[in-house]
């Protein structure tokens, strides 16, 4: 009896100490608000301000895969508007993990397209078309 009281008091003590979960559902509201800024961002024509966003939605972590996986895709594509190329392809590298190859590679052939590498950005749609032939190029 002496060891189901102490196991219910280290339970509990466990529960008080971890807290209830609101540091993730704060982390995943924080998120889910800095996504939605950056889609607006994006679609006002606003980049700069976009890549502030998605790098605050990355970090605080409440994103859920698919999240994720476009939030480094519209990152990447932010930078390769502003002509920031290195961080573009670093978002890239990491989005090839977990997001839509068919955006990947058509997120690679923008940015290689900005850079002036119209053979490796045609090789990247090339790659984008086999994985899903109606992906539309980024314009």
């Amino acid at each position: 009896m002496r060891y189901r009281i102490l196991a219910c008091f280290i339970c509990l003590a466990a529960v008080l100490i971890a807290g209830c979960g609101e540091p993730e559902t704060a982390n995943l509201k924080d998120a889910n608000a800095e996504y939605e800024s950056a889609v607006n961002a994006m679609d006002s024509g606003s980049f700069d301000q976009a890549v502030t966003h998605l790098t605050a939605a990355i970090d605080a972590g409440g994103l859920n895969p698919d999240q994720y996986g476009d939030s480094l895709l519209r990152r990447a594509e932010c930078y390769g508007r502003s002509g920031d190329f290195a961080a573009a392809h670093t978002d890239l590298d990491k989005a090839e993990m977990g997001a839509d190859l068919d955006r990947v590679y058509a997120t690679r052939s923008f940015v290689f397209s900005k850079e002036g590498k119209t053979k490796e950005a045609s090789a990247a749609m090339a790659k984008a078309k086999k994985e899903n032939r109606s992906v539309k190029a980024i314009k």
